[in-house]
């Protein structure tokens, strides 16, 4: 093989490599962009209303995160212990109580539609799947961590750090948001500003958070 052939390959071997790279560049990009959207819920759940209008507690909806990893959501029940005695109002209370009448937690009947199908058009295609089959609120969590990633809610609560802290304003959004920049570093600042310097060797593990 010549000289001229050699450096041909070279040549298109390094192209085909950039290529590739900028390739993977771009699709953890589009995957980081993603990854910062807040996801579409099958309801239309107002944190502003219900932390802020209301002064309801985080801890009542989560109530999993004084005592388990996962800080939980709420099930259709407990939205119901108190949507029951309202009057629905927007999209999103018909559509609940429209989900509630379907699985008997409701107080009302579902309304008819066309063809027998019940309820509003716009709460037949999101919820009739879910009642049919007797599924729970399909909510989609929106903090979420890589699999490599062991967080654990209950001893973070439990000593006292606030769930804005991790969460961001959440009193203050219409919609759920994750937080930007919620990375390793992110973590490990915030434990050395918190601990002393013995809980810190601990929490600074990589044991403690990889498992």
């Amino acid at each position: 093989m010549t000289e001229a052939k050699r450096s041909g390959l070279l040549s298109v071997a390094l192209r085909v490599a950039g290529v590739v790279l900028a390739a993977l560049v771009l699709w953890g990009a589009v995957l980081l962009y993603q990854s910062q959207q807040p996801p579409a819920q099958p309801l239309e759940f107002n944190h502003q209303r219900h932390v802020q209008d209301l002064g309801m507690s985080c801890l009542y909806c989560h109530s999993n995160a004084q005592r388990g990893v996962s800080a939980g959501l709420p099930s259709l029940t407990k939205c119901m212990a108190c949507h029951n005695s309202i009057q629905p109002k927007t999209a999103a209370e018909k559509r609940l109580h429209e989900f509630a009448a379907r699985k008997g937690q409701g107080q009302g009947k579902p309304s008819q539609g066309p063809e027998g199908q019940g309820g509003p058009p716009e709460g037949r295609g999101l919820l009739r799947p879910y009642a049919m089959q007797d599924e729970p609120i399909p909510w989609v969590p929106v903090a979420m961590q890589p699999d490599f990633v062991y967080f654990s809610h209950r001893p973070h609560v439990n000593a006292g750090i606030a769930c804005e802290t991790c969460h961001g304003e959440v009193g203050q959004m219409t919609v759920a948001e994750p937080i930007k920049n919620q990375n390793m570093g992110w973590c490990l600042s915030c434990h050395k500003n918190s601990v002393d310097e013995e809980h810190f060797v601990k929490l600074s593990d990589c044991a403690t958070c990889h498992k």
